[in-house]
């Protein structure tokens, strides 16, 4: 998939706990701290400008799902079963605990906000969905994305977030400031570079400064970092 531009949009604090938050957020927009969960609202400032906006439209509509979303509209009925999920969004079939079968995969609608959205495969309806409080830059692809333990796992960003995968209820949010090795593929199921040990324990691997990390399942918090050697 092709990559959009790579832009700095830089950062700026939460007035709570000092966490950067990033600058990509148009002002004006809620959302919340990913640190503290503190309810913030995008400075003036913040966002993209226009010739940063004016970047990102032509390629967008070049390859990212602009261009999806008026193909679609264009022709809402030529592919029922993927209009759930965003055309550059690449899905995940799990096995939830409760033995339904679940795709998982993104969706992102006009004002730029992302969900995580499941989709029945027996009934084909949307089992559950995130609200739209994430903004990713590009579409978080089969890397991303996979099951452990009935735990729905999303490594994006830096970051790791896990939700009820029968649900949609999510569990935590934990900040790993690097990236997750991660691979997951529809039609051999996933390989995330990630484990749920017995005792509650999470187990990955990070990218760049490769370390092992141990998290708490039951709260995401981090219990040990270890360099790989």
């Amino acid at each position: 998939m092709m990559q959009p531009p790579n832009i700095d949009y830089g950062t700026f604090p939460c007035p709570s706990c000092g966490a950067a938050q990033p600058g990509s957020i148009p002002a004006g927009t809620p959302f919340p701290c990913w640190q503290c969960k503190h309810q913030l609202v995008a400075p003036a400032g913040s966002g993209p400008s226009a010739a940063q906006a004016a970047e990102y439209m032509n390629w967008a509509l070049q390859h990212g799902n602009t261009a999806a979303a008026q193909a679609a509209a264009q022709a809402p009925d030529r592919d029922p079963a993927r209009a759930n999920f965003s055309n550059t969004s690449e899905q995940v079939l799990i096995r939830t605990a409760q033995g339904r079968y679940l795709v998982m995969g993104s969706h992102v609608d006009a004002s730029g906000g992302w969900c995580i959205r499941a989709q029945d495969v027996a009934s084909g309806d949307i089992a559950w969905e995130t609200p739209r409080e994430y903004y990713f830059q590009s579409c978080p692809g089969l890397r991303h994305m996979g099951e452990r333990a009935g735990v729905l796992f999303l490594a994006f960003g830096g970051s790791l977030t896990a939700w009820d995968a029968d649900t949609g209820r999510k569990y935590w949010t934990t900040r790993l400031d690097r990236e997750v090795y991660t691979r997951s593929d529809v039609n051999q199921g996933d390989s995330l570079d990630l484990w749920v040990l017995s005792g509650g324990t999470v187990v990955l691997r990070t990218e760049g400064v490769e370390e092992a990390i141990g998290l708490s399942l039951q709260n995401g918090q981090v219990l040990w970092r270890r360099p790989c050697e």
